[in-house]
């Protein structure tokens, strides 16, 4: 019996020792539990097939065989807990970005309310196509970038310990920290990286309802650069959320930006009404053109000034037969011959 026992128990221990995945691990304990207990009953629970006592040995493989199973009911559940834990972390650090959202809205109100009340109702009552809106938000970006590198790399890679409400979990130095963000910073020819997405995910946020410039959206936009540097800097840093200066460092960053992303949305708005508007005049000034110059060529006509050739514009010379009689032909040559002896000076010694 000890070897059907042995061999039995290793194939339950490698089984579950073996699971790829710890995502059901309350499934995976009862399936244990349940799997050694029918193993026992089997094997001494049942007085018709085992009429004697089990060995010594057994029991001792028994024992065995719970301490395996209770050290991968710990593992398994470790794991668990950490997934879990996890998870909470990224939900705790939604529900303060998505807080923070609140405060950017009434930020961006606040920089809407500076502007006069035309520019407002501009604003409300006209959208701003998708290319203009996406070349918009990448000057703001491309003009804020190195002061926003800057700050950050001063703030979280240069100065003080690592800025965070928890333990980094690298051992990565500062100096080599301060190297990765560098190098993910700014955009590449083949990759977005912070620069990147920032433009990205404020174009996705200038959506809004009607692609109008409202509170709203502003403060989607604002809320949605705050959003990405803060994970950027998490990502580099290894850490589950930052610390309430790192983060409102940030946000201050971030609003400085609000005056000029309502300045070139007005401006746009603006300029592109008036290109809108020039489409139509160029070809009314043409047909008006056209109807000058057909009043004045009729004015000459009724004044008999040009002749019946002169029908839509100035004469066109072309090549034409023309026959002529005898008689005429003969008229034109005396009428030249006459002309051009009176043309040519008579010889003085004569």
């Amino acid at each position: 019996m000890a070897q059907s026992i042995s061999s039995y128990s290793l194939n339950i221990i490698e089984n579950y020792t073996n699971s790829p995945s710890p995502n059901d691990t309350d499934s995976l304990c009862e399936d244990l539990v349940e799997n050694l207990s029918g193993w026992l009953m089997s094997s001494v629970g049942d007085l018709n097939n085992a009429p004697s006592p089990p060995k010594v040995e057994f029991w001792t493989e028994w024992e065995w065989i719970l301490s395996q199973a209770e050290r991968i009911t710990i593992r398994q559940a470790e794991s668990q807990n950490k997934r879990i834990q996890e998870e909470l972390y990224d939900l705790r650090e939604k529900g303060t970005r998505l807080q923070k959202r609140w405060y950017f809205i009434e930020e961006a109100n606040k920089a809407l309310s500076t502007w006069s009340e035309s520019d407002q109702s501009l604003l409300n009552s006209k959208s701003l196509e998708a290319s203009l809106r996406s070349k918009l938000l990448r000057d703001v970006v491309m003009h804020f970038a190195d002061q926003w590198y800057q700050e950050i790399a001063r703030e979280f890679f240069h100065d003080g310990p690592l800025d965070s409400d928890s333990e980094s979990g690298s051992t990565t130095s500062k100096e080599e920290l301060a190297s990765i963000f560098a190098e993910s910073f700014y955009e590449k020819p083949y990759a977005k990286n912070i620069v990147g997405a920032l433009v990205s995910l404020s174009f996705v946020a200038s959506h809004g309802r009607d692609e109008q410039l409202t509170p709203n959206v502003l403060g989607d936009i604002l809320w949605s650069w705050w959003s990405t540097l803060c994970g950027a800097v998490r990502e580099i840093l290894q850490v589950h959320s930052l610390t309430s200066s790192g983060s409102e460092l940030l946000m201050k960053q971030v609003i400085q930006a609000a005056p000029m992303v309502v300045d070139l949305w007005v401006n746009t708005l603006k300029n592109s009404e008036q290109s809108i508007n020039l489409q139509g005049i160029l070809p009314k000034a043409w047909q008006e053109t056209a109807k000058l110059e057909e009043e004045r060529l009729q004015n000459l006509k009724d004044s008999n000034k040009i002749d019946a050739r002169y029908s839509d514009g100035p004469l066109k010379m072309s090549c034409e037969s023309v026959s002529l009689s005898p008689d005429r032909l003969k008229e034109l040559r005396n009428l030249i011959s006459t002309f051009l002896e009176s043309r040519i000076p008579s010889d003085p010694s004569k």
